[in-house]
């Protein structure tokens, strides 16, 4: 068995043992393919590594929280660095590439920097950044690619500490500078920022929900004297097949949203009766909320009840369904209702909702609680909800934290646990159609957490890390609806002791992507290949394939010939002309399936799914 673990492919193991077969005992011969094929069958798939780039500069705070596949087969990542001054800027293979805020604070600012990278390479294709505000990334916010080839973000951002304060200015990848003249700047107040970005990252629009910024009236200290300066946490983000935008998360103070003709929508918080403003402290009322394709305000859920917080942190839309999961925290028989549905709870300790709504959002399928356990010694427990994934008519609710889980109504003991007190890896699948328990699985991998998922040739992959360079993120595969685990990938090893963030898969290439952060050099794959080393802490994006032979079609061209930019879509091909240019769109076999001159701008060609030669670049449309 070779170093990295793979064994050769089950065709061409067959083709080896034919050339020693008798070929005239056909018996023999098909029984040995029988064997062999459950044989090769048993083995795990490998993912093979492709490529790694750091993102990284000489300051401390840079961070790749989250990664996605736009719909041209390509990556973008989401990231922030740090600055002290506005000459602070970061590097990408060697070159700057954006530049930060300057603060008056002693800590860093933090700076937003979205890059699309070429899905076969790494290489930088443009990237976005902000030079003025404060974006953290870390743990709040989101970024999804568009059913049109785009993106769009949620961001919680506010102003850098200079002065005078001023709006966040975000800059895309024309050189535009956005700016948000809205923005109250007579304090440093989060706000949430929704940017709608188009395929080669232009901002096509950029909109800012406002909060209240009156006093926190239970405060006696502080910034929230004066102002709430912290009053919302952004987390989740979807997007329906019309292009309708769902947003969820936690308020602390009125949210103020505006939908068609300026007609204005002021949303209070709900569980703030004794909230000071510290940031640190459970409070709030959980918000998940339609959005048209432009950011404006279509219909919310409603709920009612006083518990000590609840909020939604995942929404994940499937068809004619939306589905959303996140932490409830009260007292023992506290009661949550949305759209007249309810739970109830039935500790003090930090559990979990999971729900699932028409996608109008006027009717509750259902409520589900999952009720939380302590673990062995201690007082309380972490909940860290990371995923929910749609595979069939199953949910993978994933995540991480110290504690228990079970079944609502549970009286028996805890159904997966943490061990010694320490946060550890989970997930729970449930039945997507009642939101049902189905299997539960806890890592045991201390101190870390499970961060997505993907399923591959039956089987389900679940990404993790833990807190230690001999392990750092791996994939643990599982046969699905089975909690036995079948194999373990190791992925980014060393960096210290490396923490894994997001991850994306494309079944069209096979390519699965994956962002950690470390402090030195990192070691990837099987193989152990070897980064460069982070100047502090630095982030990495790493590329591997599960089918190394579907890796290499090309969906996408940046530069194609006559000034054209042309990428593969869902069902077409883009065109972005900067002016008239003829266009001959060829099949595999060389024929012509079109022949036509586009116009400056943007133009959608209409086309099956398959493989497609244009303006000399071979492009697959799904």
């Amino acid at each position: 068995m070779p170093k990295n673990g793979y064994f050769l492919p089950c065709d061409v193991i067959v083709i080896l043992h034919q050339k020693i077969l008798n070929i005239t005992n056909m018996k023999k011969f098909l029984l040995s393919l029988v064997a062999l094929a459950l044989s090769c069958g048993a083995f795990a798939s490998a993912p093979v590594y492709q490529w790694s780039k750091l993102i990284d500069s000489h300051l401390q705070q840079d961070l790749v929280s989250k990664v996605v596949v736009t719909t041209d087969g390509n990556i973008v990542s989401l990231a922030h660095f740090g600055s002290s001054s506005d000459t602070d800027g970061i590097e990408f293979d060697g070159v700057q590439i954006a530049t930060g805020s300057a603060t008056t604070s002693s800590s860093d600012n933090r700076n937003l920097l979205i890059i699309k990278h070429n899905a076969a390479t790494g290489e930088r294709m443009w990237n976005i950044y902000s030079k003025a505000g404060y974006i953290d990334v870390s743990s709040e916010g989101s970024i999804i690619a568009t059913r049109d080839g785009g993106l769009l973000l949620l961001l919680n951002a506010r102003s850098a500490q200079v002065s005078p304060f001023t709006s966040p200015m975000i800059v895309d990848a024309t050189g535009a500078e956005i700016e948000f003249p809205e923005w109250n700047t007579s304090v440093a107040i989060y706000n949430q920022i929704l940017l709608k970005v188009a395929f080669d990252g232009r901002v096509e629009w950029a909109k800012s929900i406002a909060m209240d910024q009156l006093p926190v009236p239970n405060a006696s200290s502080g910034n929230s004297v004066n102002a709430t300066t912290n009053g919302v946490s952004p987390y989740a983000l979807a997007e329906d097949e019309e292009g309708n935008i769902y947003i969820g998360g936690n308020y602390r103070a009125s949210m103020i949203l505006t939908a068609h003709l300026n007609a204005t929508y002021v949303f209070t918080p709900r569980n703030i009766d004794t909230y000071n403003g510290d940031s640190q402290r459970a409070a709030g009322g959980l918000y998940i909320i339609r959005l048209d394709s432009e950011g404006n305000y279509l219909n919310h859920l409603r709920a009612s009840g006083t518990l000590t917080r609840d909020q939604i942190k995942v929404i994940t839309v499937g068809g004619d369904k939306v589905y959303f999961a996140g932490n409830v925290r009260g007292n023992a028989d506290d009661k949550l209702t949305i759209g007249g549905k309810s739970i109830v709870l039935e500790n003090s300790y930090d559990g979990i909702l999971l729900g699932c709504a028409s996608r109008d959002l006027k009717t509750v399928d259902y409520l589900t609680y999952i009720k939380p356990h302590l673990t062995g010694t201690k007082t309380s427990n972490s909940t860290k909800i990371r995923a929910l994934d749609l595979n069939g008519s199953s949910l993978y609710l994933i995540g991480g934290g110290q504690g228990g889980y079970s079944p609502a109504n549970e009286s028996a003991a805890k159904v997966i646990s943490s061990s010694n007190g320490l946060e550890e890896g989970w997930f729970i699948e449930l039945n997507a159609s009642d939101g049902s328990w189905k299997n539960a699985v806890n890592n045991a991998t201390n101190i870390g957490a499970y961060l997505g998922s993907f399923v591959y040739n039956g089987n389900l992959y679940v990404y993790g890390y833990r807190l230690n360079a001999a392990t750092g993120c791996f994939l643990d595969e599982y046969s699905l609806g089975s909690t036995e685990r079948m194999a373990r990938h190791n992925l980014v090893l060393a960096g210290g002791a490396p923490t894994g963030y997001g991850m994306a898969f494309d079944p069209k290439s096979t390519r699965v992507v994956f962002c950690a952060r470390g402090n030195k050099a990192f070691k990837m794959g099987a193989d152990e290949v070897e980064t460069a080393a982070p100047t502090g802490w630095g982030g990495v994006v790493a590329a591997f394939v599960m089918d190394p032979t579907l890796a290499g079609i090309e969906n996408v061209a940046v530069e194609a010939e006559n000034g054209l930019k042309i990428a593969a879509v869902d069902g077409a091909i883009m065109v972005y002309a900067t002016q008239s240019a003829p266009l001959t769109v060829t099949d595999m076999n060389g024929i012509n399936v079109v022949n036509t001159q586009v116009q400056e701008g943007e133009t959608r060609i209409a086309l099956p799914a398959g493989i497609y030669i244009a303006a000399g670049h071979k492009l697959a449309v799904r």
